[in-house]
């Protein structure tokens, strides 16, 4: 079984010491595949801290409109410590780079609203066309990071059938949710006939767990795979059983996470986000024949 680490967010608003301290004693055991988002749009701590304070039951149109009135663009290269610290860690080995959406916000008109989830932030999951904005984006951070920018997660893990087009125009890998098998028609508009047969399957045995689809699967000129995420809410034993069923399946598993969040504590827990993540770590190579390998790696 591979093994990849995803953590969304990074961005132009990070210190190098805030990812040294986060990741170390992790990407030692993993590498760990940062998505970082290009050019992120307003200012990343504000809105977080917005976010966090009313909820997503709490996202109001004068929320929305708080965020969006920051219009400042942050380019991730502009933050030269930041850059001096990535280009380091991928030179040794204990990092990759993916994409996390363009800006981090979506700008429709009417943003969409979820009981569990930030609309405003879900780039992705959108009526618009992002097709050229994202060829420019991912073209941005391959000059930056060397050509090795190929794999895409989506803001909030959202992704609409006008977000899904600009990935599969681009032909870039995606790490995210699968579209529901039930929905044939989305889903064979991306996927061979052959790959909604198995995911359905997959689906409808395991429509109560947190078991993601255990293998990648093709999606236009590249693939996309299943992930499972770690929160401070998650469930240690659903991801542990996660593990233990992509390892039956001879499968390859994702574990996406956020390490700006690495210091909150698990619910009902005393151990931190970080805690878990190293715990996680050393359950799958106690048990099982693994490599640690990035998302690009993953693949091969």
């Amino acid at each position: 079984m591979k093994f990849a680490i995803r953590d969304d967010d990074v961005n132009y608003h990070f210190s190098e010491q805030l990812l040294s301290d986060c990741l170390d004693g992790v990407s030692d055991i993993c590498p760990v595949t940062l998505s970082v988002v290009p050019w992120y749009k307003g200012d990343w701590k504000k809105n977080l801290e917005l976010l966090e304070s009313v909820g997503s039951a709490g996202i109001t149109d004068e929320v929305i409109k708080q965020i969006k009135l920051d219009k400042d663009i942050y380019h991730i290269d502009r933050n030269h410590g930041l850059m001096e610290y990535l280009t380091h860690e991928i030179k040794v080995g204990r990092i990759a780079i993916a994409q996390h959406g363009i800006y981090h916000q979506n700008d429709d008109l009417v943003i969409p609203r979820f009981s569990k989830n930030f609309g405003v932030g879900a780039e992705f999951y959108t009526d618009r066309d992002l097709s050229k904005e994202l060829a420019t984006s991912n073209q941005y951070l391959n000059d930056l990071f060397a050509g090795r920018v190929c794999f895409f997660t989506p803001p909030q893990n959202l992704l609409s059938e006008q977000g899904l087009d600009a990935l599969y125009v681009n032909g870039l890998n995606v790490c995210g949710y699968l579209p529901s098998a039930k929905n044939y028609g989305l889903f064979s508009k991306y996927f061979s006939t052959v790959s909604f047969l198995k995911v359905f399957k997959h689906q409808l045995f395991n429509r109560k767990t947190k078991r993601p689809y255990p293998y990648a699967i093709k999606f236009g000129k590249g693939h996309f795979i299943e992930h499972v995420s770690l929160q401070p809410s998650s469930s240690l034993n659903e991801i542990k059983d996660a593990i233990d069923f992509v390892f039956k399946k001879r499968g390859d598993f994702v574990l996406s996470t956020h390490t700006y969040a690495f210091g909150q504590k698990m619910t009902g827990s005393n151990e931190t986000m970080k805690d878990t993540v190293i715990n996680i770590l050393n359950y799958v190579r106690d048990r099982y024949e693994v490599n640690f390998v990035t998302m690009n790696e993953i693949l091969r």
